[in-house]
Parts: structure tokens; C-alpha cells; sequence
């Protein structure tokens, strides 16, 4: 019993050092890998690296859009299937598949598939409505393709209703070619005004339809009846010529007012230059009241002259004693005719 317990051991301890001999180097690539497209995923079937004496723990695998390194998943070393789910329908992956060991990755074996189409799960976008200016007769339906095809567009199709909540089947569908992003809407539902739905196909089915939009033709104007506002073109027109003519006269306008306005500074230099030169004239309204006020003291000093002073009266000589020949009053001295002479002559003697 003691004996075949030994052996037991050394047996255990062979094949531990057997296992950390084959994980001293990497494992060699998958000896095979097959992808098989879904509608929205891929599945993969692959086969271990032929070399058995390297020992393996797992597998990764990466895929991605165009690219293996967007996702990565860690799979057992007894796995050999997988299903990638929740891809983008009608698109191209690469896959990445390689076993691993504690000494690392081994070398990669890749593959790509493009998953199946399906039906779109986007509708067509920017639905409107499209008419001429001055002719609402002629509009039409204009849309872009959905931004989700999930395969190749076959055509799509129009739906119209006066009612914008009536159930799908009482709308009047109308095909259209995948070629076509515009059709004209029948002349027939212009006056009465329909809503409109669209949606997209491909060889999987139809999409989702889109959000309803409404419209109706307004009322055009009698021919007789027209004025030059009801056209958009010529009411265009008149703003555009009334707009010219505005911006002309405003300019006039402006180049008067500033030669105005030279023609004023000129002057005003001119008369700086002839005040500098010529004496400017006395204020008359000041020089006035001055006048009046020296003619006023005039008057008074001269009033005060000419009134006699009682000492003065009674001091003045008569009539009598004034009379020529009175010995009391000094006679003036008769001036010679040549008084220049006479005087120096006199100052001589």
C-alpha cells in the first residue's frame, strides 16, 4: 500500500513538471476557423492548434467594423463554437481567434464575413414639401434615405389620408422607385389637403413609416385679379428698386450736406481772417447808455455852472460902474498890428 502511494506521487509530480514544460512557449494559431453571417450577428466554428504538447488555457476573440480590435471576448480552452449577436445588419466584420498560455498569445487566426441584410430600422428622413414660388399647383414630395438601410433600398412607399390618426390600412399607399427621392403630389388632394407618410424597403422588408406631415394648396388669385403683390417675383422686384433708389438718395443727400458743410467752414474761415485783421466795431447798445450817462453829467456840471451864487451877485458891479471911461475899471491895452513884433519887441525894451 505504502509502495503504490509513492508511485502515485512521483506519477503526479512527472506530469506537473511535464505541464510547465509545454507552457514555456506560446501556443501555435488555430488549425481552422468558419464564420457563418446572420441577420444581426456572425457564428464562428473553430478547431484547436495541432500541436498537442503545448498547453493551452483559452482562446480570445476579437472582431470589430472593418477592424478586430473594436471587442474582445475570453473564451475556455474546451470552447470551439461561438455567436456574436447584436451586430449591425448588412455590414462587413473582421474576427481575430488566437489560444493563449501563461507564456502569452499565441498567433492569430482571422477571418470576416459580412452579416445578412435585414429590413430597415430607420425611415426615410427629411420629409417636406416642395413648391415653386407663385405655383402652388406644382408641389411635390421631397425625403432622403433612412440613415439605417440594413441593405440595398428596393423603393419606397407613399401614403396619404385626410386623416392624420386613421389606421394605416385606410391610407392610400403609392410605390415609388428606389431611384426617386421626390414625386409630385396628385392634383386631386391640393385643394383638399392630406397628410403624407413614407417608408422604406429593401429585400428584407419594409421600415418604419415616417412622421406625417400635412399640406394644401392655398388659393391662387384670379388672373384678372392679380396685382403686381401677389407675385412673389415682381413684389421682389419693386423692394429691389425702391431699396436702389433709397440707397442713391441717401447718398445725394449726404454729399450735399457735407458740401454744405465746406462751403460753411470756408466762410466761417473767412470771416476768422478779416476779424483778425480789421478792429472790431464798438458794441453800440454799451457805447449808448455810456453817452447818455456823460451827457447826463454834462448837463448837471454845466446846470451847476451857470446857476449865479448869491456872494457873486451881490459882489457884481452895476450897470453904472461897468460904463467905458469909469477910472475904476481897468481898459484893456489896443494890440499892435504885427503882435509877434510888438511883443518882442516890447520884451527887448
Amino acid at each position: 500500500m505504502e509502495i503504490s502511494c509513492i508511485w502515485l506521487l512521483v506519477l503526479l509530480a512527472g506530469t506537473k513538471g511535464q505541464q510547465k514544460s509545454k507552457e514555456s512557449q506560446v501556443p501555435d494559431q488555430p488549425s481552422s476557423l468558419q464564420l457563418h453571417p446572420l441577420p444581426s450577428g456572425i457564428s464562428l466554428n473553430w478547431s484547436p492548434p495541432l500541436n498537442p504538447k503545448i498547453f493551452i488555457r483559452g482562446f480570445l476573440l476579437s472582431y470589430g467594423l472593418g477592424s478586430p480590435y473594436a471587442h474582445t471576448v475570453t473564451l475556455d480552452s474546451t470552447q470551439n463554437s461561438y455567436k456574436i449577436l447584436n451586430l449591425e445588419p448588412n455590414s462587413h466584420y473582421v474576427v481575430s481567434l488566437k489560444a493563449f498560455n501563461n507564456a502569452g498569445p499565441g498567433i492569430p487566426l482571422y477571418g470576416s464575413a459580412t452579416t445578412k441584410a435585414a429590413a430597415p430600422s430607420s425611415p426615410p428622413k427629411d420629409l417636406t414639401v416642395i413648391s415653386r414660388q407663385g405655383k402652388f399647383r406644382n408641389a411635390e414630395l421631397s425625403w432622403q434615405p433612412p440613415v439605417e438601410a440594413n441593405g440595398k433600398i428596393t423603393g419606397y412607399t407613399i401614403f396619404y389620408s385626410p386623416r392624420k390618426n386613421a389606421p394605416i390600412s385606410e391610407w392610400i399607399p403609392q410605390a415609388v422607385g428606389a431611384e426617386r427621392l421626390s414625386q409630385p403630389i396628385p392634383e386631386s388632394l391640393l385643394d383638399s389637403g392630406s397628410f403624407f407618410r413614407i417608408q422604406a424597403r429593401n429585400s428584407k422588408g419594409p421600415g418604419p413609416l415616417s412622421e406625417s406631415i400635412y399640406y394644401r394648396s392655398p388659393k391662387e388669385v384670379p388672373i384678372g385679379e392679380k396685382t403686381p403683390n401677389s407675385n412673389p417675383e415682381v413684389l421682389l422686384l419693386i423692394l429691389g428698386i425702391s431699396g436702389g433708389v433709397s440707397a442713391v438718395a441717401a447718398a445725394v443727400g449726404a454729399w450735399i450736406c457735407s458740401k454744405k458743410h465746406q462751403e460753411r467752414k470756408k466762410k466761417n474761415q473767412g470771416k476768422r481772417t478779416l476779424s483778425q485783421t480789421e478792429p472790431r466795431p464798438p458794441d453800440l447798445w454799451i457805447h449808448h447808455e455810456e453817452m447818455e450817462l456823460k451827457n447826463v453829467e454834462k448837463t448837471s456840471e454845466n446846470s451847476k455852472a451857470t446857476a449865479p451864487n448869491p456872494q457873486e451877485i451881490q459882489n457884481e458891479p452895476k450897470n453904472s460902474e461897468m460904463e467905458p471911461g469909469n477910472p475904476n475899471i481897468p481898459q484893456p491895452v489896443p494890440e499892435p498890428e504885427h503882435s509877434g513884433i510888438g511883443r518882442r519887441g516890447k520884451l527887448n525894451a
